[in-house]
């Protein structure tokens, strides 16, 4: 049992790590439960709308957002087929890539539809909360896909082996697992150039309500960050020697 020279750690706002005493098991319970994984949930911000958010709806919302990304990724090589077989058939760079796009937008539209609605079901989430959070999956879907197209397009199917890991450092990088101020330097950097970070933190001020004013300014990054993916991956298109043959990959 715990005694009431134990001690807890406390995550502070500034990041900091302190120790102090405790003076019973219900007040230790109380502040661990308090270190809530990320960088907006903090131990005066831990329900839904009103300044708190349950740990098991600050996981799914990772999930959800690894879940948008895994699922272009995993539709990138289909697509990149269908690109192929548009300029096989005699379509013009820009016209197989404008319909390429036109696929992920489709995409985007309808694959978040299901797990938003499948969330509230399972969180209780309020239907404003519900709407808010698909549109940021909607972007989130969008813009991950210009990123998992500049391998995608570049280098075939051999481009899963870069957008996987570039999956799996998302998921660190934006704070949902580890508090994002116990990561090395390196996981900061790719919390400010990578989608799913951002996403990740317009959904803890949703589910929150603290910071709402923020989102705005995350989804102006991801939208930039999308249409400077999307101009790089247009840019291979027009320079990248395709071969005759569905599904080939590079020389």
């Amino acid at each position: 049992m715990l005694t009431s020279t134990t001690l807890f750690i406390t995550r502070f706002n500034s990041g900091l790590v302190r120790l102090g005493p405790v003076n019973n098991d219900k007040e230790m319970a109380a502040k661990a439960t308090r270190l809530v994984p990320t960088n907006i949930i903090t131990e005066k911000t831990t329900g839904i709308g009103n300044g708190t958010a349950d740990l098991s709806i600050v996981i799914g919302g990772m999930l959800m957002a690894l879940g948008c990304f895994i699922g272009v990724m995993s539709a990138s090589m289909m697509v990149f087929s269908q690109f192929e077989e548009a300029l096989n058939a005699g379509s013009s760079r820009l016209q197989a890539f404008g319909m390429y796009e036109l696929t992920f937008l489709t995409m985007a539209v309808l694959g978040p539809i299901l797990s938003t609605i499948s969330f509230k079901l399972i969180t209780g989430i309020s239907v404003s909360v519900a709407l808010q959070m698909y549109l940021q999956s909607f972007i989130l879907t969008f813009v991950s896909a210009q990123y998992v197209s500049i391998f995608t397009i570049w280098l075939g199917r051999i481009g899963l082996l870069f957008n996987l890991p570039m999956a799996l450092v998302q998921t660190l990088a934006s704070g949902a697992m580890v508090p994002a101020e116990l990561l090395p330097i390196p996981y900061h950097i790719f919390a400010s150039i990578l989608p799913i970070p951002f996403t990740y933190q317009s959904y803890m001020s949703i589910f929150s309500g603290i910071n709402k004013a923020n989102i705005i300014g995350y989804d102006g990054r991801l939208i930039i960050m999308g249409l400077i993916s999307a101009a790089i991956a247009y840019g291979i298109v027009n320079i990248r020697k395709f071969h005759k043959h569905v599904n080939a990959n590079v020389s």
